[in-house]
């Protein structure tokens, strides 16, 4: 059991703090995508990191009560609300952020959310998608259903030929206007059965990530901006 009040836990908190991790630049690469949306939707919006990062008119949705109630007290607007049936009315938000929530899903849920996001974005609204692209250790976190390549995504709403999916009708068209790409680190240490080896090795992987000591031909986890294409 570690224990949190530990010198050597501390100074590691510490350490991870002044080091970052890549999902500052995430939230950096949304909050631009989004700077011309005034009124913001975050699904999934966990215990708000997105949602204090953005000023403005946003509002974070998660399934999770606890989540959002910790939201609240650090007084964000935050209610409980499910991705596959959101909460809000038609077109109620210029855009629409969603991190790091759809490689739970399998395949219909998938297509249950990306109709979900296309709902509520008004036309011509930004839609961010961020989620995890295929790796070596995918399964570590136990909720991942499925990784979710760019590809894929782009196949869930693409027209060919005046045709669609035959497999997932009635979902909203986009057009896909940036990605942004996170790139592992150089040399990915890891460790599966004792913590605080695997705490040191997160600290090994964060520092090379700072120093931009990264796999440019490889990547884990993506951003999309999307424009909506209502007709």
């Amino acid at each position: 059991m570690i224990n949190p009040k530990s010198p050597i836990y501390q100074a590691g908190m510490k350490i991870s703090d002044l080091l970052g991790e890549p999902r500052t630049d995430e939230y950096g690469c949304s909050l631009k995508w989004l700077r011309e949306s005034q009124k913001v939707l975050d699904v999934a919006c966990g215990t708000g990191t997105f949602l204090e990062s953005r000023k403005g008119d946003t509002v974070g949705v998660d399934l999770n009560p606890q989540n959002v109630d910790y939201c609240v007290k650090k007084g964000l607007n935050a209610r409980v609300g499910d991705a596959l049936s959101i909460p809000f009315p038609d077109s109620s938000f210029d855009g629409v952020h969603c991190s790091h929530l759809m490689q739970v899903f399998g395949p219909k849920e998938a297509a249950q959310c990306i109709r979900e996001l296309g709902r509520v974005v008004k036309p011509g609204g930004i839609v961010v998608i961020v989620t995890l692209n295929w790796f070596k250790r995918f399964f570590r976190h136990p909720e991942n259903a499925r990784p979710y390549p760019p590809d894929a995504i782009r196949r869930y709403f693409n027209v060919r030929q005046g045709t669609t999916s035959p497999m997932f009708p009635n979902l909203p068209r986009f057009e896909q206007e940036a990605i942004w790409l996170r790139r592992p680190s150089l040399v990915e240490f890891y460790s599966s059965t004792n913590y605080l080896l695997d705490e040191a090795c997160l600290l090994i992987n964060r520092l090379q990530y700072k120093l931009f000591l990264r796999k440019y031909w490889a990547y884990d986890a993506y951003s999309i901006k999307l424009r909506c294409c209502k007709d």
